[in-house]
């Protein structure tokens, strides 16, 4: 029954915790964690705290737990110089009781309290046994902790054995019938642990062998429940991210840096280079070779950008903006605050945090500086710089598939699917599926073309965007692409509302 509550309750705070993140309770939050600065320093104290506080309570609940296994195992063992652990189970011996006059004329304080954890030793043998030693005997299979208060030598009633009057401290008069020695089994000499034998009790019992699972279990789920969390607040932070975009495009388009805004996503990067003036192909290749001076070099080619890095370390990203290259450093903005060189800081934007100084080689001083750079990179890394430009290893990203986007992306395939029933429902759509992209057309008309750049599902629309100019719909003009000529007016379904917006329109497309 517990492990079934505990189990249901644990259950319940994460779904709360995913639906209060899906339903945007935590945004700001979410916003405010996602915060470079803030966290690196959170997660870093966060994983050294839990790491310190994880073995620390499996220390500690291991201890007890094999304590425990040991003294349950050894409680009827004993040996001349090897302790053997017992706990006390009884408060008889926990004070001194005033009518015990011997406790006060012989100064015997060694009184032992319930649930203390004492040691015991082999039995002396009888002759070695003195008044008022503490020892542990059996009667009828219970075993006693008590202190010998009287020894009556053999006499015409037990002429061949000893008999031991036993008593304990708490208690004022003494045991009911005399011991044997037979039936001793240990002797105390003095040395205990207060309070510790509760704990141990409760480890051998079928409690703390649950207990036991339930914290084994917790230090198990926990770090799979955070990643879980973890990971749907990422998605929500993603979200959030292309929202805050998608509403400040207008005005980042009107902006200094509205450069960056006019990248068409139809040509790669080595469309615009061949299509680059003869300057910038040669700014581009200046910086290349000074990259392949660097030993072990590797490139990763993507459709819109180059990544050089060297072994794990991180050197460059190239690409363009606009018409103008740029390359982006591995190296920390920070550090060149107050130097020469003229950058942009890029550590804010979460794609770059790992290339977050960029250069924009819109001059031939802006390339000198970008060369400076990388050989310091390289020296501050420890790489070996060559002396002649060599040839590097190139990797070729493969394009994914669109299934494969999809599962890469569960917001998208999320919002996919939401659109695809609704159009599923609709007499007379037919379904086009390509590698790269799904197509619905109605009849022979086109009707919407889906396709993901990155993690965000685009819906391309049948419709004329100069129709829609004025309205609440948020939308790219594609009528310059070639193959996105029949479906000219592209939506990114970034959010709920946006999908909203795509069935409208797709109802537009159908009643016309």
């Amino acid at each position: 029954m517990l492990v079934g509550v505990f189990s249901y309750m644990l259950t319940i705070i994460i779904k709360n915790g995913l639906k209060h993140i899906k339903a945007g309770l935590e945004d700001e939050d979410i916003l405010k964690e996602f915060n470079i600065d803030y966290t690196k320093k959170r997660s870093k104290f966060s994983k050294v705290f839990n790491m310190i506080f994880n073995i620390l309570l499996f220390a500690i609940v291991g201890v007890i737990f094999l304590s425990s296994i040991y003294i349950n195992c050894t409680q009827n063992v004993y040996f001349d110089n090897v302790p053997t652990f017992r706990v006390v189970l009884t408060s008889s011996m926990e004070s001194k009781n005033e009518k015990n006059k011997y406790l006060f004329d012989n100064n015997l304080n060694n009184q032992i309290s319930a649930f203390d954890l004492i040691t015991t030793y082999k039995i002396p043998s009888e002759e070695d046994l003195k008044l008022y030693d503490i020892v542990v005997y059996e009667v009828d299979g219970i075993l006693i902790v008590h202190r010998i208060v009287g020894i009556e030598e053999p006499n015409t009633y037990h002429p061949n054995e000893k008999y031991f009057l036993m008593q304990g401290d708490a208690v004022g008069s003494p045991d009911r019938f005399p011991v044997l020695y037979s039936q001793m089994k240990g002797i105390y000499k003095g040395e205990k642990i207060p309070f510790i034998g509760s704990f141990i009790l409760f480890m051998q019992s079928p409690a703390g062998w649950l207990c036991l699972l339930l914290i084994v279990g917790a230090m198990i789920c926990t770090p799979i429940l955070e990643k879980k969390l973890l990971n749907a607040r990422k998605e929500r932070f993603l979200l959030l991210s292309q929202q805050q975009e998608l509403a400040t495009t207008k005005d980042f388009n009107e902006s200094v840096d509205s450069r960056f805004a006019n990248l068409k996503p139809s040509k790669t990067f080595n469309e615009r280079l061949t299509l680059a003036s003869e300057k910038m192909q040669n700014r581009y290749t200046t910086i290349v070779q000074t990259l392949s001076r660097i030993e072990n070099l590797r490139i990763i080619e993507s459709k819109m950008q180059q990544t050089y890095k060297s072994k794990s370390s991180c050197i460059a990203r190239i690409f363009f903006r606009g018409k103008t290259l740029n390359v982006a450093l591995g190296l920390s903005p920070k550090d060149y605050e107050n130097s020469k060189y003229k950058f942009i800081d890029l550590s804010n934007r979460l794609k770059h945090k790992n290339y977050p100084m960029c250069l924009r080689l819109s001059s031939d001083r802006q390339t000198r500086w970008s060369c400076d750079l990388i050989l310091d990179l390289a020296k501050k890394k420890g790489l070996n710089i060559l002396n002649k430009p060599t040839q590097f290893t190139r990797l070729n990203i493969k394009k994914k598939s669109f299934k494969q986007k999809l599962k890469l992306s569960p917001i998208a395939k999320e919002r996919f699917i939401n659109i695809k029933t609704y159009l599923e429902t609709i007499n007379g759509v037919r379904t086009l599926e390509g590698k790269y992209q799904t197509t619905y057309k109605f009849k022979n008309a086109p009707v919407v073309k889906f396709t993901i750049k990155g993690k965000t599902l685009n819906a391309y629309l049948g419709l004329n965007p100069k129709d829609y100019e004025n309205t609440k719909y948020i939308f790219t003009d594609v009528s310059d692409i070639k193959k996105y000529s029949n479906y000219t007016m592209r939506v990114k379904v970034s959010s709920d509302r946006q999908v909203k917006w795509v069935k409208e329109l797709i109802q537009k497309i159908i009643q016309r």
